[in-house]
């Protein structure tokens, strides 16, 4: 197993916890739910207090039982998610550079940031910007008809995770970076804020390579 391979199994562990907890939760409201303990429409997220609460509650037995069995997943998955940032923050500390970069980007949180790492590494690596974006699927697809090419949607090619990555990185960007915020809208304007977001994405990963290549940060409010 390579030393890529391993900087990947935190990242996408958390992942997969998180997706467990979220998918707990969701049966716990679905028995409050089915026994009338809370409305269809009940919004309240799954919390230590909200578990507490629920805990005081004079419920039937098997009721009672069920929810605690759920809320001890729950809880346990917290703790495991704990643990895992408190890695990932050591993973982040032994790599600087990569670090620097990914967290210079508007939108990139401590999650986000271990991802881009993990799963790109450093971006010199690949030798253009096309390699870059058909490795993240985010190469528009073409149809060619007689001399005419067309560009339809991404090819979804390549790594989803990172592609999934970057498309929330880049929802967060346009309303933090004005320059992006003003391609967005004119892309928007013509072509759709689905085709848009994922120009949006697509800049930003080709921004983050040249940060790589010229050794700086990335330059919030440029349009280069």
């Amino acid at each position: 197993m390579t030393t890529s391979q391993l900087g990947r199994l935190l990242p996408r562990t958390r992942a997969q916890i998180v997706e467990h907890r979220a998918r707990v939760a969701r049966q716990i409201k679905a028995k409050l739910h089915q026994f009338g303990l809370i409305a269809p429409g009940n919004r309240r997220l799954i919390t230590h207090r909200y578990l507490r609460e629920i805990e005081t509650w004079s419920l039937p037995v098997e009721l009672r039982m069920s929810l605690s069995w759920l809320a001890e997943q729950w809880r346990f998955a917290t703790r495991q998610l704990i643990d895992i940032r408190r890695l990932l923050r050591e993973q982040a500390q032994s790599q600087p550079r990569l670090e620097g970069v990914s967290r210079s980007v508007p939108g990139v949180g401590e999650v986000a940031a271990r991802i881009l790492a993990t799963e790109l590494g450093d971006l010199t690596r690949f030798a253009n910007e096309r390699a870059l974006f058909s490795y993240t699927g985010l190469t528009p697809s073409e149809y060619s008809s007689g001399t005419a090419v067309r560009r339809g949607p991404i090819s979804r090619q390549g790594s989803s995770r990172v592609r999934h990555v970057l498309i929330e990185i880049a929802w967060r960007a346009v309303s933090r970076d004005a320059a992006l915020h003003e391609i967005f809208e004119r892309i928007a304007a013509t072509r759709g804020k689905k085709r848009a977001i994922v120009a949006i994405a697509r800049r930003l990963v080709g921004r983050i390579r040249a940060c790589f290549r010229q050794g700086t940060r990335y330059a919030v409010g440029t349009y280069a």
